[in-house]
């Protein structure tokens, strides 16, 4: 939390004209008028802290009066400055109580500029301890539900895995999510829905079946003319000489002969 305090810088030392609160932790804005300077130099006085005043950014430094470096610089910009002090910062950490904030154009500790004369401005701040809260936040959400043809594709939204279709998905969180539906023999489909907080979303998918392989026939060498013919394992026949074929038949005419003589006498 961020509390914005406006310090005016008086004509003459003046006690805190106010008092803000702010849990220990939080940061405060300061600002004020520049009174024509170009500097405002910056300090805190309070609980367990050095009496003459401690830097606002570390409140374990005290101021030291006429050395501007031990000081919380802020600068003037066009009459006006502004500085944001963090009330729990690095170099030692604060007690809950009152505490108050100095500005002036001098650099001067709180007792050296209460007799100075020099003019200056101081805020009254209250720090308390930080409370604790518990609450449950709800986040808006919005329903998915999902069916395919066929049914019992698997299911998947921004890659976590829902099961299968017929599906309700319940408790999305608002925005584009991308649905994934799958199943075997089918090509997969992807796509990108709008869930909107306290609506169903339907998504209804008809799957494709994936395409069959072709098959590649090679085809075969026809022989040519050039082709060496195959050697047959049959054996050979082997044909009968024609002049022994002959000579049979005229043996055979001869022993018939003789026998027609012989029956004759």
């Amino acid at each position: 939390m961020v509390l914005s305090i406006p310090l005016l810088i008086a004509c003459m030392a003046a006690p805190a004209s106010s008092l803000v609160a702010a849990a220990i932790g939080e940061t405060v804005v300061l600002s004020g008028g520049g009174g024509g300077y170009d500097t405002m130099y910056l300090f805190l006085t309070g609980p367990n802290l050095a009496p003459g005043g401690v830097r606002l950014d570390s409140v374990s430094s005290p101021v030291v009066s006429g050395e501007p470096s031990t000081f919380t610089r802020a600068i003037v910009d066009d009459g006006r400055w502004e500085y944001s002090w963090e009330t729990q910062s690095g170099g030692g950490s604060l007690d809950a109580g009152t505490y108050l904030v100095w500005a002036t154009p001098v650099p001067l500790g709180r007792y050296d500029l209460a007799v100075s004369g020099e003019n200056y401005a101081t805020i009254g701040v209250a720090l308390n301890k930080p409370t604790l809260s518990a609450g449950i936040t709800t986040i808006p959400v919005g329903s998915l539900r999902v069916t395919s043809n066929p049914a019992g594709a698997e299911v998947s939204v921004n890659s976590v895995q829902y099961g299968t279709t017929p599906r309700m998905i319940e408790d999305l969180a608002g925005g584009p999510v991308v649905v994934r539906v799958e199943k075997e023999g089918y090509e997969p489909h992807e796509e990108e829905v709008l869930i909107r907080t306290g609506t169903l979303a339907v998504l209804d998918v008809a799957l494709t079946p994936e395409a069959l392989p072709t098959e590649t026939v090679t085809p075969t060498e026809s022989p040519t003319e050039s082709s060496s013919p195959v050697p047959s394992t049959e054996p050979a026949r082997t044909s009968a000489p024609r002049y022994g074929v002959v000579a049979g038949i005229v043996l055979s005419l001869a022993r018939a002969g003789i026998r027609s003589k012989n029956k004759q006498k």
